[in-house]
């Protein structure tokens, strides 16, 4: 309720991985039913009714039929952009009788990890294998090139890409993508 200092548990009968309030909806995705994943689906609850998911106008998508990771949920105007690690979504909610239009709106890049996106009022920017990218809806331009093409080439860990974050520092008006690099000390502890 915005003022309580604790959270209630609602068993759904799925374990998100993603969750995301899209105008009076609740968007829930890359879904656990009873120990078996589901990455690409989403469950949407009845309007207004955040814990209702079976009822009214709840859904239930699959919205690809590729097998690739669910990366994040993140509203961009009246849509919800999925990022997948090899391509982008979107989802508009349209109403009865189909209630959500699902297209490609990126075919080739995705984002490498679920807090390596970040939302400005009408633009994302997100980190992918081979660099960076800001997407507006429509088209999906690279950012700083220079900077990120030597270090996705060469030092970029693929193998702990879903460590990658993009942290947006307000105060001083900076981005920051902390990175994992292959060449960074491991260590290990207990």
């Amino acid at each position: 309720d915005g003022t309580a200092d604790q959270c209630e548990y609602i068993d759904l009968g799925f374990v998100p991985k993603q969750i995301i309030k899209h105008k009076n909806i609740m968007i829930y995705g890359d879904l656990t039913y009873g120990g078996a994943s589901y990455p690409q689906s989403i469950r949407t609850s009845d309007i207004a009714k955040p814990e209702s998911v079976t009822n009214g106008n709840a859904t239930e998508l699959a919205v690809t039929d590729k097998p690739n990771q669910m990366m994040s949920l993140e509203g961009l105007g009246d849509f919800v952009v999925i990022y997948f690690d090899k391509f982008v979504q979107m989802l508009e909610f349209v109403g009865p009788p189909g209630m959500w239009r699902i297209s490609t709106a990126v075919a080739d890049i995705g984002c490498v990890a679920p807090r390596g996106v970040t939302t400005f009022s009408n633009i994302h920017w997100f980190i992918s294998d081979d660099g960076a990218y800001q997407f507006d809806g429509q088209q999906t331009t690279r950012l700083a090139e220079h900077v990120f093409a030597p270090v996705m080439q060469g030092t970029f860990d693929v193998f702990r890409a879903k460590q990658s974050i993009m942290h947006v520092d307000p105060f001083h008006g900076e981005v920051h993508f902390i990175l994992p690099l292959a060449s960074d000390a491991l260590t290990e502890t207990s």
